[in-house]
């Protein structure tokens, strides 16, 4: 066997097994053992093209192509005659959108910031199609500590960036779906505000982050609500429940959060606002209930309990003095605010 075919046996296989292919692409490294003769240097060149995994290497310093798998351009459409055998002429067929990715990767592996040179890129076909590479080089010969000639592999990831794009694609449905679902799971269907589930899982993150400072609840509960039910039946009490949660999230701007508690039990979570301050602000929302003149059913009214948490104690306990302060509220008259402190 000549040097010279001994020499590119050397980088055929090194380059293979220097390479971190993946899966469908791996050559093992046992190839390397093989005995550097014409039958060797036909049995590895055969896996490549079988594998979709060409192989070339290049004049750097000249910028000249000395060996490019026949296979690449085959598998592009192109003729033995069309084949580049110049950097530039390789590179015209790389896509616009990738040749800065290229030429960074290459520099980066050149100047010693990467240890090897790997970039995925899109090769142009004869047909106007495109398709994807992924080509793998190292240094090959040095002249004075710089580099003067590469080999490498040029690999066909058409079929994985097939999966990949699948694979994108299939995520973002499904985390579409998922944001629906928790928007489901979280939403009163009848008012579309926050349901009870979603309350108690912001509540116990308030408790649990220790959000002690200053924050507070409001139990908002529609007034005789059972005998808009009874003398006017379950729909227009439903249509009554949908046009009040709609009052309260307009009115209650300054809420941190408002949901339906249940039934005819709604609630609002405020950040940051003493006790005058809340007490305002849900005054202003039981007044102007008490003006709005509901379809069929005409004015209603709501009583409110406000209670402040206190560190250190639990949900049970802010929501249990909530609901003393409402209670406190129905027995005094209804139509009012109350405040129930610790």
């Amino acid at each position: 066997m000549t040097n010279s075919k001994k020499d590119f046996a050397e980088k055929v296989i090194n380059t293979v097994a220097g390479a971190e292919l993946s899966a469908e692409h791996h050559i093992s490294k046992s190839i390397k053992s093989n005995i550097f003769n014409d039958d060797s240097i036909g049995f590895v060149m055969h896996s490549l093209d079988c594998i979709g995994a060409y192989f070339w290497v290049d004049d750097y310093l000249n910028g000249k192509i000395h060996f490019l798998s026949n296979q690449l351009f085959t598998l592009l459409g192109y003729g033995e005659e069309e084949i580049p055998t110049t950097f530039d002429g390789f590179f015209s067929l790389v896509h616009q959108d990738d040749r800065d990715n290229v030429t960074d990767k290459f520099d980066d592996y050149i100047s010693g910031k990467a240890e090897k040179y790997c970039a995925e890129f899109r090769l142009k076909r004869k047909d106007g199609g495109w398709l994807w590479t992924e080509s793998l080089a190292f240094v090959s010969k040095e002249l004075d500590g710089k580099p003067i000639e590469m080999t490498g592999i040029t690999i066909d990831i058409g079929r994985r960036k097939e999966l990949e794009t699948l694979l994108c694609k299939t995520n973002k449905e499904l985390e579409k779906k998922n944001k629906l679902l928790e928007h489901l799971s979280y939403t009163d269907k009848l008012t579309g505000l926050h349901n009870r589930t979603k309350i108690d899982v912001v509540l116990d993150d308030y408790i649990g982050c220790k959000k002690s400072k200053n924050f507070s609840v409001a139990l908002i509960d529609i007034d005789n609500f059972k005998s808009i039910n009874d003398g006017f039946g379950h729909l227009v009490g439903d249509n009554v429940l949908e046009r009040f949660g709609k009052i309260i999230l307009a009115t209650v701007v300054n809420a941190s959060i408002v949901g339906r508690w249940g039934g005819e039990e709604f609630i609002a979570i405020f950040e940051d606002l003493d006790k005058d301050e809340i007490i305002l602000a849900t005054d202003n929302l039981r007044n102007k209930i008490s003006q709005v003149d509901f379809e069929v059913v005409g004015q209603i009214t709501v009583s409110i309990g406000l209670s402040i948490y206190s560190f250190p104690e639990d949900l049970r306990g802010l929501i249990h003095r909530a609901d003393l302060a409402l209670y406190e509220a129905k027995k005094n008259g209804k139509n009012r605010v109350e405040f129930m402190g610790k």
